[in-house]
């Protein structure tokens, strides 16, 4: 028996399968296929059933998930992690008020779409929106940084 130069694997009744072929050449080597196909999933991020209000805290660092409300002091490391699922696995992206959030040596966003801001200034002020999307669909949601301190004029 000779191996087919190109196998298809067919969606059945466009549901999610696993097809695994066996074929075996004249010298008793085999050769196997994988098919696995899954309906797209509209990417959505998994939200916990209350949203938490984060308090000023000690000056450790502080991690919340997107939705939550965080009040920090300055100089302090912020994380706001943004679980999602979806098939294909979703992209991240996240934003403050309403622009692209820039990334650099402070600010960044790990493979699973948590936004870390490091040094935390009166500047990270504002609402930051996660985004997740694919070709099924997208979510969003929001949380809103404040970093609290006391402005002193010089007179």
């Amino acid at each position: 028996m000779r191996v087919p130069s190109k196998l298809v694997c067919k969606n059945k009744n466009y549901r999610s399968f696993l097809e695994i072929w066996y074929h075996f050449t004249a010298l008793s080597k085999i050769y196997i296929t994988v098919c696995f196909n899954v309906d797209p999933v509209r990417a959505k991020i998994d939200r916990p059933d209350e949203k938490r209000t984060i308090p000023i805290g000690d000056g450790l660092p502080v991690t919340g998930t997107v939705g939550d409300n965080i009040t920090s002091l300055p100089n302090n490391t912020i994380t706001i992690k943004c679980p999602a699922a979806g098939v294909p696995r979703p992209s991240f992206r996240w934003t403050k008020n309403g622009n692209d959030v820039i990334l650099g040596d402070r600010i960044s966003v790990s493979s699973e779409g948590t936004l870390i801001i490091r040094s935390t200034v009166m500047g990270d002020n504002g609402r930051y929106k996660c985004i997740v999307a694919n070709k099924a669909g997208e979510d969003s949601d929001s949380s809103q940084l404040k970093i609290a301190g006391k402005i002193i004029k010089n007179y």
